[in-house]
């Protein structure tokens, strides 16, 4: 008997495209996927017992989003693939010495990002070399 096997990704609006078709590279053609990037690959055939593996390479923040394997219809395997981005500091090129009079407000500037969303602790350190918070 003859089974057709798929991995689907389902990303954000919750349109699904179908990544793979019998273990093959499909290009749906409203989507260009890069496929360098994505493989699949299996053992056996249909009628035997059957592994389809797919692999992201160089995963990037829009592959987020739920994969399933599907066979005629049912799904035999879900996962949910978020992507964490480690945080980066962006120089925004102002001089790091500021003066201010005293009485005065001062607002400094700190740009990061990452997924998720990076938590920042500013600190102060005192003319004799003591951190606080």
């Amino acid at each position: 008997m003859f089974y057709k096997v798929m991995w689907l990704k389902i990303g954000k609006p919750h349109n699904p495209e179908v990544l793979t078709y019998k273990d093959t590279i499909y290009l749906p053609s409203k989507i260009i996927l890069d496929i360098r990037r994505m493989t699949s690959i299996s053992n056996g055939n249909l009628t035997d017992f059957y592994i389809i593996v797919l692999t992201l390479i160089r995963a990037h923040v829009d592959d987020e989003g739920r994969y399933l394997c599907i066979k005629q219809k049912q799904v035999f395997a879900v996962y949910e693939l978020q992507i964490i981005v480690p945080p980066e500091f962006i120089d925004d090129g102002q001089s790091n010495q500021r003066i201010v009079h005293e009485g005065a407000s001062l607002l400094l500037t700190c740009h990061v990002h990452g997924r998720p969303k990076p938590n920042v602790t500013w600190y102060y350190q005192s003319f004799d070399g003591q951190f606080q918070f």
